[in-house]
């Protein structure tokens, strides 16, 4: 082997020792990216809008903790209200439970409807995961997983509303409390109220508050144990 040979294949040895540490740990990276890739958060935005509802528009901004925002907007006004929110851990597993059941990021399936119903409003739902994001707009759907989906946001959309609606009644309009209390019934007893336990506190603060009216105070208390016989 003449001089040359030598110098390359001393050249190779030194360049596959100094690479080989990489070569193989190859694989564990790859486990890894993969691995922290399904570790990312959920955040989940949903905007529900129609023209003709009083509630020309209403948004829920969330994360896996649960906590985020719920904005909307009434038709006389040209201002958006805001309101935190914080949803319980049960309530946010349901929701990406959801997701992925319908590999929401990765699909490509589309969910409205074959006819457009406009007039019932408009649904979008977007959610980001890492550096994957997709969303989706439709009025109506018969896919039974977004169905599901869509009927549970609706109802956290509606709790937020009910509640902002009944505290505003309690500290501005207190004879307004006992039509509150009875829409928030019919809503509960319709399942369209995600975490009745979440009016826990201000039904009982409610109860106890002597310048609402009697039929309000009484009403407060009958919700408060059907709230805690439904919780048992």
């Amino acid at each position: 082997m003449n001089s040359k040979s030598k110098a390359k294949g001393k050249t190779v040895g030194a360049l596959f020792l100094l690479l080989a540490p990489l070569l193989f740990s190859l694989p564990v990276i790859a486990q890894s990216l993969a691995s922290n890739s399904g570790n990312e958060k959920y955040a989940i935005i949903y905007r529900f809008t129609n023209e003709r509802f009083d509630i020309t528009m209403a948004e829920l901004d969330f994360d896996e903790s649960g906590r985020g925002r719920f904005r909307f907007r009434k038709n006389e006004s040209d201002q958006d209200i805001e309101n935190p929110i914080a949803l319980s851990a049960n309530t946010v597993r349901q929701v990406i439970t959801i997701l992925d059941q319908l590999s929401f990021l990765t699909s490509g399936e589309e969910y409205q409807y074959e006819k457009q119903f406009p007039h019932m409003g408009t649904h979008t739902i977007r959610v980001r995961q890492g550096n994957r994001q997709r969303e989706v707009s439709f009025n109506y759907t018969r896919h039974p997983l977004m169905e599901k989906l869509q009927l549970l946001l609706f109802s956290i959309r509606n709790q937020e509303e009910r509640y902002f609606n009944l505290d505003l009644a309690r500290h501005h309009y207190p004879l307004d409390t006992p039509q509150q209390l009875r829409i928030l019934q019919n809503e509960m007893k319709s399942k369209r109220i995600a975490e009745p336990e979440r009016f826990l506190p201000i039904l009982r603060e409610m109860s106890l508050d002597e310048h609402l009216p009697l039929i309000a105070r009484n009403h407060a208390q009958r919700l408060i144990k059907e709230i805690e016989k439904n919780k048992k």
